[in-house]
């Protein structure tokens, strides 16, 4: 099991080994989606399907995401928010998968069964007022992010 104590200790190897290059594509210097964002094309990365409040405070988010170049689920999810400038922020990245058989059938293939995704995050993690919410497949061999189907807006007070 992973826990944020273990990960605080691996954060200086990280940031030393991409300093001297050893990491391609490098660790993400900003919170900007923009800056990895793909090149937008008409294939289908995947879809946000849900956003609820789950408890007070506290919403849950699923969806499935793929890498329709390589035709297996995307390495990561990235869920932004858009701040009062119109930028894309990143505030979560999500990596527990859980299967989709529905999805495997509809795109006709078995490697997508694990594209599901979800994850839950409080009210707390994003600015008060008008939220815009996207999710983004996320591909770490590129380094780049592809915005998924469906946007999601609620008034976070």
């Amino acid at each position: 099991m992973v826990t944020k104590q273990k990960l605080d200790n691996f954060q200086p190897t990280a940031t030393i080994l991409n300093e001297l290059g050893f990491l391609k594509p490098g660790l993400l210097a900003t919170n900007k989606i923009g800056d990895i964002a793909g090149v937008e094309t008409e294939k289908i990365y995947g879809y946000f399907d849900t956003f609820n409040l789950v408890e007070n405070q506290t919403y849950l988010a699923r969806g499935w995401a793929v890498l329709p170049d390589r035709k297996e689920p995307a390495d990561g999810v990235i869920l932004t928010y858009e701040n009062s400038g119109g930028e894309a922020i990143i505030f979560k990245l999500i990596n527990q998968r859980f299967p989709r058989q529905e999805i495997a059938e509809f795109m006709e293939n078995s490697s997508y069964l694990d594209s599901g995704w979800q994850t839950e995050f409080s009210a707390k993690d994003l600015p008060s007022g008008r939220i815009t919410l996207n999710a983004w497949s996320f591909d770490a061999r590129s380094g780049k992010a592809f915005q998924l189907n469906q946007t999601h807006v609620f008034s976070n007070n």
